[in-house]
This record gives C-alpha cells, structure tokens and sequence, in this order.
C-alpha cells in the first residue's frame, strides 16, 4: 500500500511516474536490490543499452556501511542516466534511518512497520508522509502486521 504525499506526487515523482507509463503504455519496469557501485553500475548500462527504464533499490544497511555519499553519489548517476530511473530505499524498520533518508535525495523509501500492530504501522506511517511533504518522496507502507521478529541490520 503506497501513501503518496500529495495529489501532484504522480507526475514529479520518478518512483510513480515511472511504473505509471510503463502501465501506459504497455511495458514492464525491473526494480534491482543494489548492495555496491558495481551492481549500481551494471543495472544502469544494462538500462541505458536496452532502452528501459528501471528503479535501483538499497536497504538502509547501505547508509551504515557504504555511507551516505555512497547514497548521494548512487542518486546523481541514475538521475543523469539516459533512460529514466528512480532509486528506492527499501525495508527501512529503524526510525532513525528513516529520519536520515528524509534528508537524502531518495525518489521513495519503503517505511517497513510490519512489527506494529496495524493502526500503529498505519499512524507511523501517516506521520511520515506529513514529515515529507515538501520533499516530494514516495513512501510506501508495508502493509503486513504482526512480525514481531523482523530484524535487519
């Protein structure tokens, strides 16, 4: 269940605007778990030389281990990619790293509540998509409950 920030998200957004002409117009988008710069580098050539739009997706052990640069750097070579591409945070469970993701250029960052009762992942939820609306990033609530033993580092 994606919660989208405001009415315009759609269209400025590359996390929905992408998958939205894809549906258009017929095509399939690949979103690829990214862990290094080669992976980051092999899916964006391989997008640009078949023509395809794609989405690069990170877990937040990637602000811990590779830093935030590494994000920074990740976002502006997709960005200025010759094919659309949007860069997705994934599974982000820790509020602290969705505070610091807030702050990053993500296109969408997946806020993993799933250890919350539904109401409680659903609140959490709302309350970061009134923190990002300025921002314009696309979050998406996982919408399963219950996991109590979720755990990512």
């Amino acid at each position: 269940m994606a919660l989208m920030s405001s009415a315009c998200l759609h269209e400025r957004n590359r996390t929905a605007s992408i998958p939205n002409h894809a549906a258009k117009h017929g095509y399939a988008v690949g979103a690829f778990n990214c862990f290094n710069d080669d992976g980051v580098m092999a899916v964006i050539q391989a997008a640009e030389r078949m023509r395809s739009p794609a989405i690069v997706k990170v877990f937040p052990w990637t602000l811990h281990f590779q830093g935030i640069h590494f994000i920074r750097w990740i976002v502006d070579y997709a960005h200025n990619a010759s094919v659309p591409f949007a860069v997705h945070l994934d599974h982000c469970i820790k509020d602290q790293d969705v505070q610091v993701a807030l702050e990053l250029p993500f296109d969408s960052i997946m806020v993993d509540a799933s250890t919350q009762e539904g109401e409680e992942n659903l609140e959490y939820c709302k309350l970061i998509v009134g923190q990002d609306r300025e921002r314009g990033i696309a979050i998406e609530a996982e919408r399963w409950v219950g996991f109590r033993e979720v755990r990512m580092v």
